[in-house]
């Protein structure tokens, strides 16, 4: 019996660009993630501190994982944390926005070669797949990726 063997992804210049946005979204995305946890991290320590120390005694210094932090510091640090985190947000928001903009140019052209490029290129599909949904075999997918490189 034949082994099947597995299609390569599509990887042309055209679609280099949109594997560009899509790297940037998930860096933007952990980025976006790590400065929220920070913030909820020294929220919860702020609260913890309030509810020892009461509110008054925001100066009293703590141990927090073998540092000396104050209550006020802790305060400072989540709003010097706030613009970078709207910062990130504004970027992955106009990110997103680029990316369905490219989705959008691209599946609505009605060429072969388009359709063929949307399909493996963005969506990721496997040859027999886009052969499948385009009505043609896998073999003609192959000769149109050819012409796409």
């Amino acid at each position: 019996m034949k082994k099947k063997r597995k299609s390569k992804p599509l990887r042309t210049k055209r679609g280099e660009y949109f594997r560009h946005i899509n790297n940037q979204i998930l860096e933007y995305t952990a980025k976006y993630e790590n400065i929220k946890t920070a913030q909820n991290n020294l929220m919860a320590y702020c609260q913890k501190m309030g509810k020892i120390n009461g509110v008054s005694n925001e100066e009293e210094k703590v141990s927090n994982s073998l540092k000396q932090l104050t209550l006020l510091d802790a305060v400072r640090k989540i709003d010097m944390l706030q613009p970078e985190l709207e910062k990130c947000l504004e970027t992955l928001h106009a990110l997103n926005a680029e990316k369905t903009r490219l989705i959008l140019l691209y599946s609505k052209k009605e060429d072969i070669e388009s359709k063929v490029f949307f399909y493996r290129e963005i969506k990721e599909y496997t040859q027999e797949k886009t052969a499948e949904l385009l009505g043609y075999c896998v073999r003609q997918i192959q000769r149109i990726e050819k012409s796409i490189r």
